[in-house]
């Protein structure tokens, strides 16, 4: 029962997180990617395209296994924890989960108009009831 109730307290920490960083000026959306196989486990934003999204995962995935594996080679008591890159106006920050569980995708554009913004507010809006569909296992 305990160890339920950390369960549920640690999903609604992460969901309150996505929310936030969601709701920063400029975030095309973000996504929660399973690490094993770069599968979309969540999505928000990426104006409801679920292609684009799709798209973002699968490029994305296969930099950061290989990023990865680079940082590994180098020193094999490091692992990665952070990633930005950055191309022409867009931003992507990529945070693997040290317990191997997900991974953070967020697309920032810098230049992002704000007729963009609100679709994205509405999405997030209709997904702050839902704490169940981000599994997150207590540490």
């Amino acid at each position: 029962m305990a160890q339920q109730l950390e369960r549920e307290t640690q999903r609604q920490v992460v969901r309150s997180t996505l929310l936030r960083i969601g709701c920063h000026k400029g975030v095309v959306g973000y996504m929660v990617l399973n690490p094993k196989d770069g599968s979309v486990m969540e999505c928000v934003g990426f104006g409801n395209d679920k292609s684009m999204s799709e798209r973002y995962a699968d490029v994305l995935y296969s930099f950061v296994q290989l990023t990865q594996s680079t940082v590994r080679t180098l020193d094999r008591d490091d692992d990665l924890t952070f990633m930005r890159m950055r191309w022409r106006l867009r931003e992507i920050l990529i945070v693997p989960d040290l317990n191997k569980e997900y991974t953070l995708v967020v697309v920032q554009d810098q230049a992002m108009p704000e007729e963009e913004i609100k679709p994205l507010e509405k999405a997030l809006n209709e997904t702050r009831g839902d704490s169940q569909s981000l599994n997150v296992s207590a540490a």
